[in-house]
């Protein structure tokens, strides 16, 4: 198919509704008889079933919508992780998130918990403090501090503790009395915090300040000594060549040019390639959108895989690795781009790769998944002839608070636009006229171009579940705490411009099949090889799925049954102990 019908089919779906040697034999190699964190040596292995994982990996690409899976099947490595499901194991390639906003820090709770933000109450990526008058990442709690070399980064922090629903870490820890180990990493807090729940053995992320993996004082009172040696093993300067093509021909033909019109640029990376990370003014954080920071997670992943002794006996145990590259480069230059095809090719490559590696001495089971899709860029909606803009976030803002003063009188009534809500100011909110502060601001959103519905949340938390698909998306975004007081429904292909520069890029968070469908895939011990099949199923479902493979009750949130191929594991908490 030809780039430009690529493009076209996108758009319809939208109105139709490698591991370094060292690192191989690293993750290979036998356990040592202590690791350097003080864990007790694993010794006590018994016989093994080959149907019973004694390791559970969910490996989440960040912004893989079912539609760029479709776009880009044919050339992934017939060893990556896709290709391998729809050949050992079961690929659906469309589960729907059932809720309106579709980010990051929502889809990861929901792959660990089973649930919507209705329930566990993570609702956006970020949340508006009026105690400190601006945004924050959601999982901020204003205690436990990011930790540094030599303490913690001034103002970040990070921490559960806003999960309101247990996770498959959480059900493993409790129902193996402890002896399982759990672990999550992301290139993102966002993407390691849900997964790790409450009580991980190892939660990381990355910050690009020091620059190297890092936790919080939740976790742990400092950097523990492995990663600080690892990293010293593993220096990013050595990651930070040019990043070129790896079929510049392959790209032309599937993705058309490089440079199409819309794509972004990140500072001094460029718009077409070579992109260079460390000739920017910010190495660090634009390593983080090349396949190179995806691999050097993956290795990190292998490291931590030793490190914890994961897999080695019949307890079985917990990791998440969420790949975050394909979201960065998805951001700035669209689903459509080279950046886009090649990072995903490599990574689903690389993300094969470190699999092979860790089942050589145990079995695993894999269950891979995204959080959420992407809009295509809007030139390339209009291209293939569709309606499509980017809205200015200021404006809208501007234009609600406008209308509040008409109706009542000139104030500062809207705080802010923290997507996909509007969240109004302290004066509005205990202004007498309050009701009608939060109508006057609703009208005017919903007549502004580009926006589709506007809910009133507190209607929506209080009422029962609407019968239509938009309102019930939008009702499972909602929860009594951290959520705005409006939630903004973004017309199908007009997105929020969120500067990549302004005026570039796209972006994601809406109940659209572009943002709320992904693929499933899972393969692996415990895993019946059902192939490529044609349903379309609930991403609640992921985590029942993750629990029945690690041989433990799901918990009552988990509500969804499991997904299809899956074979219940021997009870974890019979199993040998530590």
């Amino acid at each position: 198919m030809s780039p430009p019908a690529l493009r076209t089919a996108a758009v319809a779906l939208v109105a139709g509704a490698s591991l370094t040697a060292a690192a191989l034999t690293a993750c290979s190699g036998a356990p040592s008889t202590q690791s350097s964190d003080g864990h007790a040596p694993r010794s006590d292995r018994g016989p093994a079933s080959s149907e019973t994982p004694q390791l559970v990996v969910s490996l989440i690409f960040d912004q893989v919508g079912s539609d760029a899976l479709d776009r880009y099947f044919d050339y992934l490595a017939e060893d990556g992780v896709f290709k391998r499901a729809a050949r050992e194991g079961v690929l659906i390639r469309r589960s729907r998130y059932p809720y309106a906003g579709t980010y990051t820090a929502a889809g990861h709770a929901t792959l660990a918990t089973g649930a919507s933000p209705r329930v566990h109450g993570v609702t956006s990526n970020g949340r508006w403090s009026f105690e400190r008058q601006r945004r924050i990442p959601f999982f901020d709690d204003g205690e436990h501090g990011v930790l540094t070399a030599d303490g913690v980064a001034p103002g970040w922090f990070a921490s559960p503790v806003a999960l309101g629903a247990p996770t498959v870490a959480d059900q493993l820890e409790q129902q193996t009395a402890g002896r399982a180990r759990t672990a999550s990493l992301s290139f993102k807090d966002r993407g390691a915090i849900p997964a790790g729940g409450q009580r991980p053995d190892v939660a990381l992320w990355f910050d690009p300040k020091r620059p190297g993996f890092t936790t919080s004082t939740y976790y742990r009172k400092g950097i523990p000594g492995w990663l600080v040696e690892w990293h010293v093993a593993n220096p990013i300067d050595d990651r930070l060549g040019p990043w070129e093509p790896d079929d510049p021909a392959l790209l032309r033909r599937v993705a058309g040019v490089d440079d199409a019109p819309g794509e972004g640029n990140l500072p001094g990376f460029g718009r077409v390639f070579p992109h260079s990370p460390g000739d920017t003014d910010a190495p660090a954080s634009s390593f983080r959108a090349t396949p190179a920071g995806g691999q050097y997670l993956l290795d990190l992943a292998g490291a931590v895989v030793r490190e914890l002794q994961m897999g080695t006996d019949e307890t079985p145990d917990f990791l998440s690795v969420s790949i975050s590259a394909t979201d960065y480069v998805g951001h700035v230059f669209g689903p459509d781009s080279w950046e886009y095809a090649d990072a995903l090719i490599r990574l689903d490559a690389a993300a094969g790769a470190f699999i092979a590696a860790i089942e050589r001495n145990r079995r695993v089971a894999v269950v891979v998944s995204s959080d959420h899709g992407a809009a295509p860029l809007v030139e390339t909606s209009r291209a293939a002839g569709a309606t499509a803009a980017r809205v200015d976030k200021d404006l809208l803002v501007r234009h609600a608070d406008d209308a509040v003063d008409v109706a009542i009188e000139e104030g500062d009534w809207v705080a802010a636009y923290v997507p996909p809500y509007i969240e109004l100011s302290q004066a509005a909110k205990t202004h007498p006229r309050r009701a009608e502060i939060r109508a006057a601001a609703r009208a005017a959103l919903e007549a502004y171009d580009g926006v589709a519905r506007v809910f009133d949340v507190a209607a929506l938390a209080a009422g029962p579940p609407p019968a239509d698909r938009i309102a019930r998306a939008a009702y499972e975004s909602v929860h009594a705490r951290d959520t705005g007081e409006l939630l903004v429904v973004m017309t199908p292909l007009w997105i929020v411009d969120e500067g990549m520069p302004r005026g570039f890029g796209t972006t994601h968070g809406s109940p659209h099949p572009y943002d709320a469908e992904v693929p499933v895939a899972l393969f692996g011990a415990g895993v019946a090889p059902l192939g490529d099949i044609d349903e379309r199923t609930d991403q609640r479902r992921v985590a029942a799925t993750l629990a029945i493979l690690l041989g433990i009750e799901p918990a009552p949130s988990m509500a969804q049954p499991p997904l299809p191929g899956v074979r219940r594991a021997s009870p974890a908490a019979g199993r040998a102990g530590r």
